[in-house]
């Protein structure tokens, strides 16, 4: 039904040890009242533009220092297989086509959130901090800002910093491509005038 969301409940499901998993979303317990599917953002034409925005820049700006994976599968525990928005990988020959990427594999991680803001940071963020993914950004919509994990524990992530308008972020491991957050965001939301 075209128009129409389903909430679909959320489960963990075992993922093979070769990493071939198959195309569903790996899901993760939650209460009944919040049961919701972790799968990225609706189709929503911020969240696909800033995931079009990044694409372009890490392509350009990286070229063969990394392999950009966009809202694929990966592997991050035995039983989770999240597809996030964006992720920065070590180059691989095969470009991945023989398994998924593990934890181990990523550069970076990048969620984009609006709606899933919650989820995003209760559930995946973690997740991804527990398996040894080295940083996180959220891209935040509320908060018209990029918020940039790095350190991970089994406890967390150690070190957060929030990048707002008329800063720069950039990947730790690449801090040659600086990226402008006014331009990552695009124009603020409705409502928020821009800060002069």
């Amino acid at each position: 039904m075209i128009g129409a969301v389903k909430a679909l409940s959320l489960h963990r499901r075992a993922v093979p040890p070769d990493g071939q998993g198959g195309d569903l979303l790996a899901r993760l317990p939650c209460g009944a009242d919040q049961r919701r599917d972790l799968r990225d953002e609706p189709d929503r034409p911020w969240h696909s533009g800033v995931v079009n925005w990044l694409n372009h820049r890490f392509v350009t700006g990286l070229g063969g220092r990394a392999v950009v994976h966009l809202q694929n599968p990966t592997i991050v525990d035995r039983r989770s297989e999240p597809q996030p928005d964006l992720m920065l990988l070590e180059p691989r020959q095969d470009f991945y086509r023989t398994a998924h990427p593990t934890s181990d594999d990523a550069f970076l991680v990048v969620e984009v959130a609006h709606t899933s803001l919650p989820q995003d940071r209760r559930r995946k963020l973690p997740l991804y901090a527990r398996t040894g993914v080295r940083e996180v950004w959220i891209v935040n919509r509320r908060a018209d800002a990029v918020d940039v994990f790095r350190g991970p524990s089994r406890r967390g992530y150690r070190d957060h910093a929030r990048y707002e308008r008329g800063q720069q972020v950039a990947p730790s491991v690449f801090p040659d491509l600086r990226l402008a957050v006014d331009d990552l965001l695009g124009p603020p939301p409705p409502g928020r005038a821009p800060e002069e």
